[in-house]
């Protein structure tokens, strides 16, 4: 940063306007804009500050997609998972079937039955999840949004700071 002083003084005993020094103060950055001390922010660095603000809510966008493409891929495991689930009570209660023992065949359907809660709680779970993922999917695409107004509204300042400066 440099510094430019200028200062506006009278001499006490003179009435010659001849006698008026000069000496205004000003910060300047050394891209030659007025440092923030003085409350002015150049088109430039507003239109840096807006750059900044899109990415970063470009970058936060993504990550809520990610998030709920994995909420999404949790709900869909956790489908399959009850589904082989029962898959497998109902290939347990049709063997219980031809089992002669009773005391096995008891075993057989009360592990089968057992399979079948472990599938229900799979399945409650798979749909709580698809409700928040659908949740998260809106989320997301509000964040996006939202980042694409940012950034055309940080290309807006580009091009207005651009313009200024070349004019």
């Amino acid at each position: 940063m440099s510094t430019q002083t200028n200062k506006t003084s009278f001499s006490e005993n003179s009435t010659n306007p001849d006698s008026i020094e000069s000496n205004n103060s000003s910060v300047v950055s050394s891209d030659n804009s007025p440092d923030n001390e003085s409350g002015t922010i150049s088109n430039a660095q507003l239109a840096k500050i807006a750059d900044s603000d899109a990415l970063e809510q470009q970058q936060t966008a993504q990550a809520a997609k990610e998030d709920a493409d994995r909420a999404t891929q949790y709900a869909n495991d956790k489908m399959d998972e009850a589904q082989n689930l029962n898959n497998e009570a109902q290939q347990i209660t049709d063997n219980a079937a031809n089992i002669s023992d009773e005391q096995q065949k008891n075993d057989s359907l009360a592990k089968a039955e057992t399979l079948r809660q472990q599938a229900s709680d799979s399945k409650r779970k798979a749909i709580e999840a698809y409700q928040i993922a659908a949740q998260e999917q809106t989320d997301a695409k509000t964040k996006e949004r939202q980042a694409e107004l940012a950034l055309k509204y940080s290309s807006k300042l580009d091009s207005v700071a651009k313009t200024r400066n070349n004019t």
